[in-house]
């Protein structure tokens, strides 16, 4: 299980930021943010799937990166970003996406519904469909959620998932944590 090691965000990054979501820069980029933890895991990483993309942030950062992603949800009514050939937008629910999916990914950012019982189903969904690479992390938001908690948990005993988490301070609520799933393989 690797220790996280949060990276500095390249000034390229930071522009494409500033310029799509000038009000989010500041929280977004703070010392223990949600964005830096998916940022520095992003900038090792070759396939990437957002679960829930919400403004669509992350797939102007894959395309900087150079990194190949789909970000899938079920609205897309605050996107803010177009899809590009090698970072694809997908407007539709998680579970259909991943019912249907062919795609093997290093890295998921789970995202999406808080609902205990989609998350078990997309939990499912990715093992039975064999979307993980080898060594691929789940980042999974929302801990402060008893539904997201749940199902992480969920996920690590089901599946033999070794986990960790981190406490991250940039969203409204001051303190909550995500998790990080590793596939032990």
């Amino acid at each position: 299980m690797r220790k996280i090691k949060l990276k500095n965000i390249r000034a390229d990054v930071l522009r494409s930021i500033g310029d799509v979501f000038p009000e989010r820069l500041s929280r977004m980029t703070g010392e223990n943010s949600y964005f830096r933890y998916v940022y520095s895991l992003l900038c090792d990483s070759s396939s990437f799937l957002e679960i829930g993309y919400r403004w669509g942030v992350f797939v102007n950062v894959c395309g900087i990166l150079k990194v190949n992603s789909e970000h899938v949800d079920i609205c897309d009514k605050r996107l803010r970003v177009k899809s590009n050939k090698n970072n694809k937008v997908i407007t539709t629910p998680s579970i259909d996406y991943l019912t249907t999916c062919d795609k093997r990914f290093d890295l998921v950012f789970q995202d999406g519904s808080k609902d205990y019982q989609c998350r078990v189903e997309e939990y499912d969904l990715i093992i039975r469909n064999n979307l993980l690479k080898s060594n691929a992390i789940v980042i999974v938001d929302d801990l402060h959620y008893k539904g997201c908690k749940k199902a992480f948990n969920y996920a690590i005993d089901k599946y033999g998932f070794k986990s960790r988490t981190a406490k991250v301070t940039d969203k409204r609520e001051k303190g909550y944590k995500m998790g990080f799933l590793y596939l032990s393989k």
